[in-house]
């Protein structure tokens, strides 16, 4: 699934991405899963495809899908961790849309970034 979604992303199909995801998510929550597990991996693939779409709504998307990110690590449900390159796909998302508006939240989320105390949301591009 992970390759798949990648290739997705790599060709900006985002929503196919995401369908994707689901698709992998389901599998795993069917208990069908193998050695499948919920992988940033998975996830920080389909945030790419919506940050570099250039859709009107992939802050939204981006912005919907950390959310869930950020709750299956607080429930141990996840494999891999968050860190600076997830939230650079939020970046990236808020960058291509073009506005002060989305440029002031970018400017926010960087500056959060800068002064977070887990080094692991240290930007890094």
């Amino acid at each position: 699934y992970n390759d798949l979604i990648w290739a997705y992303a790599a060709v900006g199909n985002a929503q196919q991405a995401e369908t994707t995801l689901l698709r992998m998510l389901a599998t795993i929550e069917e208990g069908h899963q193998g050695d499948l597990a919920f992988t940033v991996r998975a996830w920080s693939g389909v945030m790419a495809a919506w940050a570099s779409s250039g859709d009107v709504d992939s802050v939204r998307h981006v912005e919907r899908l950390m959310g869930q990110l950020k709750e299956m690590e607080k429930s141990d449900a996840l494999e891999g961790e968050l860190n600076a390159t997830t939230y650079n796909r939020l970046l990236a998302a808020y960058c291509k849309q073009g506005t002060v508006e989305a440029a002031k939240s970018a400017e926010n989320l960087f500056r959060w970034m800068e002064t977070h105390k887990d080094l692991r949301f240290k930007p890094n591009s």
